[in-house]
């Protein structure tokens, strides 16, 4: 008796996964976006999942910055998928508000001589380093 109730809930367990794995490849048709994750290597799935104009300025900017500096960034939403991602993707670096670096992506800035250009991508993405006051 015990042996075909758990039959029973392996073989709906199974359904249900394949169900479930089904909806998510064809009717969702997610189909043609596991196919090109599958064929990627790893840097090129990070910039498939980010964007790659993103992607590329994230890669950009951990080149660039000191592992124990500070960053801010400027022009992705705050709390948003996309800064959650620059965040992982820069650690060990820290967010702050007051940081050595504005990492400035595709907004406009006034810092007023708080901060000067350190490098650049293009004009829309660069990285901004804080003035030293003595």
């Amino acid at each position: 008796m015990k042996k075909s109730i758990y039959r029973v809930l392996l073989i709906i367990w199974a359904i249900l996964w394949a169900v479930f794995t089904v909806r998510e490849l064809v009717v969702k048709k997610n189909m043609n976006d596991y196919r090109t994750l599958f064929s990627l290597s790893l840097e090129n799935k990070h910039s498939y999942i980010t964007g790659k104009r993103l992607y590329e300025f994230i890669d950009f900017a951990r080149a660039r910055l000191p592992e124990n500096s500070s960053y801010k960034l400027i022009g992705i939403e705050n709390g948003s998928i996309d800064q959650r991602r620059a965040v992982y993707y820069l650690y060990p670096r820290l967010q702050k508000d007051d940081a050595d670096f504005l990492l400035v992506f595709d907004a406009s800035v006034d810092v007023a001589g708080r901060y000067r250009d350190f490098a650049g991508l293009d004009s829309a993405r660069r990285i901004l380093v804080k003035e030293k006051v003595f």
